[in-house]
């Protein structure tokens, strides 16, 4: 062994020994006990420095053997400070995150939670598609924020979810980042992909330089959200900038989103690419409807409900007895979260301001985001209706409307837009974000433009209840074009080429 390898291991083994954990600082005259050795009075039981550790005695003779030069003398030993060092509160977490991910995992996808919305959906999609594409990559779920994760149960069994969040919900954030890192270094998957996860986006910025030379970063994006001074504020504009280097790409909803990027930040057109989310075109109940919808064609034109049928789970405080007779009216359908972005203080202006029209409101949803203002005022009106959370489309009873409100303030290409499409109901949208690349006004769909217009709202759904059988053609041009851009074929041709993201393109099935 050389000489500077010699000493370079003798600076480490007189550095562990000063942080020691259990021995306390070394007095002199502690040392000169009884005997030749001067390792004797530090192993004593009797020592006031405390036993030292047995794998660092092991090495200091061993290195005296190569070289009789080299030991710790006294005022070496001397000059050794020793303190409690208490354990981490996260070690024990960071043991059971290893052993909840069991092997380790080749694609990781970071969430706050698998709530029912948009993004958690698309997480599911991202996941399933994986799946398909590289049916031999191990998938780990991460949520990282300390919520309920309903849609957990979607995923399919071969998929690992770790409630990341609920198991560190007692650690302060930068603990929390260095076991989330400790625990990306640890298991080292090929592709980290985050969908609206704060924690992760943390992790990018300070740690991305040292992950991306592991794994490979990816993230979602979809559009800004504001503030009600109108400031532009979420994770796009917060984080991305800062975080792009580190990222092999980009992956947004809408090319509307994608061309804004752009045009602020100037980022490589090539680390943003436009996926259009797909939705299931065989085998669901929305398409089933569809068909019974288009087949009958008689949805606008009658509502026939029997006395105390019901559409849906909720309480109010009006009788359902205005739906009870046969009358000629148009069923609107309103769903989604009931939060700021969502702007449902519009549909109650829509909801007032068609009071003496013939139209009758469906509101399904509840608040996420926000505190809760207005849920007890939608119980309040005779031409409306609201039935509480729903758990997806699917689960919608469909056939009993007849036109889609979407009152969005800001968006990129909303999922639950592709349902509605899907399931025939012609659809009067807010023009804002990517909206109108899938509603063309008048072609595809109804826009109102600016998204507060309440009479605009008004109108279009007056002109479908009016003309019912151009309405219907109007969806079924809508319905044509989600079946030829929103695929799962296309879906999964379009992840398998996203660069680095799987290792192998496998033939689709089903």
């Amino acid at each position: 062994m050389k000489w500077p390898v010699l000493h370079r291991l003798w600076g480490k083994t007189v550095e562990a020994a000063r942080t020691y954990v259990e021995g306390r600082k070394a007095s002199s005259s502690d040392l000169s006990g009884s005997g030749g050795s001067p390792l004797e009075p530090a192993i004593s039981s009797n020592s006031c420095i405390g036993p030292l550790p047995e794998w660092l005695i092991r090495q200091w003779l061993a290195m005296h053997d190569i070289d009789p030069s080299i030991f710790p003398d006294r005022e070496t030993i001397d000059s050794i400070s020793f303190y409690q060092v208490y354990p981490t509160a996260a070690a024990p977490v960071f043991s059971r995150l290893m052993d909840a991910t069991g092997h380790l995992p080749d694609h990781v996808f970071l969430v706050p939670w698998l709530d029912k919305g948009g993004a958690e959906r698309v997480a599911l999609n991202y996941v399933r598609a994986v799946r398909r594409v590289a049916p031999e990559r191990r998938v780990v779920v991460v949520a990282t924020h300390p919520a309920e994760s309903p849609w957990a149960s979607k995923l399919s069994p071969d998929v690992s979810f770790i409630e990341f969040g609920k198991c560190t919900d007692h650690l302060n954030d930068v603990e929390r980042e260095h076991l989330l890192v400790r625990w990306l270094m640890q298991t080292s998957p090929k592709a980290v992909h985050n969908i609206n996860s704060r924690l992760g986006f943390q992790v990018f910025e300070r740690y991305g330089s040292v992950l991306r030379n592991r794994m490979r970063l990816y993230m979602s994006a979809f559009c800004t959200d504001f503030t009600p001074e109108g400031k532009r504020i979420g994770y796009a504009v917060e984080f991305l900038p800062r975080i792009i280097d580190h990222l092999t790409a980009v992956t947004v909803d809408n090319r509307t989103f994608r061309d804004q990027l752009m045009e602020w930040y100037a980022f490589d057109p090539k680390k943003l690419v436009v996926h259009h989310q797909p939705i299931e075109q065989s085998g669901c109940a929305a398409s089933k409807n569809a068909v019974d919808r288009d087949s009958s064609r008689t949805c606008l034109e009658t509502a026939s409900f029997r006395p105390g049928r019901r559409l849906g789970a909720g309480k109010s405080k009006k009788s359902f007895s205005v739906m009870a007779e046969k009358k000629t009216r148009l069923d609107v359908l309103w769903a989604g979260r009931i939060d700021d972005q969502k702007r449902p203080d519009i549909l109650l202006r829509i909801i007032e301001a068609a009071a003496d029209l013939p139209f009758f409101f469906h509101v399904y949803g509840a608040a996420v985001l926000n505190r809760d203002r207005y849920t007890q005022r939608l119980r309040q009106y005779d031409n409306a209706w609201y039935y509480g959370p729903f758990d997806g489309f699917e689960s919608l009873p469909i056939t009993s409307f007849d036109a889609f409100l979407y009152t969005s303030q800001w968006d990129g290409l909303p999922t639950i837009l592709l349902d509605a499409v899907w399931a025939g109901l012609p659809i009067v949208a807010s023009d804002v974000g990517g909206i109108a690349e899938l509603i063309v006004h008048r072609q595809t769909g109804y826009l109102v433009r600016p998204f507060d217009e309440v009479a605009g709202y008004i109108r279009m759904m007056q002109e479908i209840f009016a003309q019912p059988s151009h309405a219907l053609e109007i969806a079924g041009r809508a319905k044509r074009y989600v079946e030829t851009h929103h695929s799962w074929e296309h879906f999964c041709q379009d992840v398998g080429c996203l660069p680095g993201y799987v290792e192998s393109v496998r033939s689709l099935q089903g």
